[in-house]
């Protein structure tokens, strides 16, 4: 599941300066003159989302152990993904910024890296339950050898 969240993780970074585009109010003939911006922006993307990614690998093995069905445990990540973003971001205003984390700019940088993972978890629904299903059977195949 290593793999599955880190390129989830990795897919939501590049997705992120789409959304975000948007989000701001950006149109498409804009879209040339922001490729400029893209690299440096995407660098400090997944740089500033690093805890994210710890998180989500800690997030992920909680979800793992559960005793659910795999239906349960992909809509309990799709839902817990979103508050990894919030958590990244409290955790970068307070470490980096020192800033007052509650205050009219947080939702406009959090929304759309929110709705990037979101459309990321959707669009990669198959990977995890194929992710989920290596692990399975993993687990019973070592469950079953001898000590």
């Amino acid at each position: 599941m290593s793999t599955y969240t880190f390129s989830t993780w990795m897919y939501a970074n590049l997705l992120y300066p789409l959304v975000f585009f948007f989000f701001i109010g950006g149109r498409l003939d804009d879209v040339s003159s922001g490729l400029a911006f893209l690299f440096p922006f995407l660098f400090f993307t997944i740089l500033l989302s690093l805890p994210s990614l710890l998180l989500s690998y800690i997030l992920m093995q909680g979800i793992i152990v559960l005793r659910a069905s795999a239906d349960v445990k992909f809509i309990g990540w799709l839902l817990s993904a979103p508050v990894v973003v919030i958590a990244n971001f409290i955790i970068i205003c307070f470490l980096i910024f020192r800033e007052d984390i509650v205050s009219s700019n947080f939702w406009p940088i959090v929304n759309p890296a929110m709705i990037a993972v979101a459309v990321v978890i959707l669009l990669r629904y198959k990977s995890f339950y194929t992710a989920l299903n290596n692990l399975t059977d993993n687990q019973l195949s070592k469950e079953g050898e001898p000590s």
